[in-house]
């Protein structure tokens, strides 16, 4: 039996949209706005970008303020990992105390508070003026 070609074009749409059905469930494929925002960057807990220029761009600023490189933080192999012999996870709280501060008290204010407001380009946070003096006879002197 020959099938006539208006035939084979219903049977092929048939089977076409069972496909598109089975593995598209209710939503459109093709539709903007059924598709899920791609996640980006892995392990992200508290921090939220729209997309890893952003991500890589915050980043670096983090080594500014701190006046260290990624791997102070992070395993250089695999990125996401919690490693505790590195400052990822005290990073986390500092960052989530970062954000209470500038989303409670700095709401409304133009003025923020970042790594850089107690780090100053440094390890560890600088806590007294005296201290940033000490500091900076110090590094006069080297």
């Amino acid at each position: 039996m020959k099938l006539k070609p208006y035939v084979f074009s219903a049977m092929a749409l048939a089977a076409t949209t069972c496909f598109v059905i089975l593995i598209g469930g209710d939503r459109l494929l093709w539709s903007q706005d059924a598709q899920p925002k791609a996640k980006v960057g892995e392990n992200l807990q508290v921090l939220e970008f729209d997309n890893m220029v952003d991500l890589q761009n915050y980043m670096k600023g983090l080594t500014e303020a701190l006046g260290v490189n990624c791997k102070f933080c992070h395993d250089l192999m695999d990125f996401p990992k919690d490693d505790p012999k590195l400052h990822k996870l005290t990073a986390r709280k500092f960052m989530t105390m970062v954000k209470g501060l500038n989303e409670g008290f700095f709401k409304d204010m133009d003025e923020k508070v970042t790594c850089f407001t107690c780090h100053q380009g440094r390890k560890e946070p600088v806590n007294s003026k005296a201290e940033l003096m000490k500091i900076q006879e110090e590094e006069a002197k080297n």
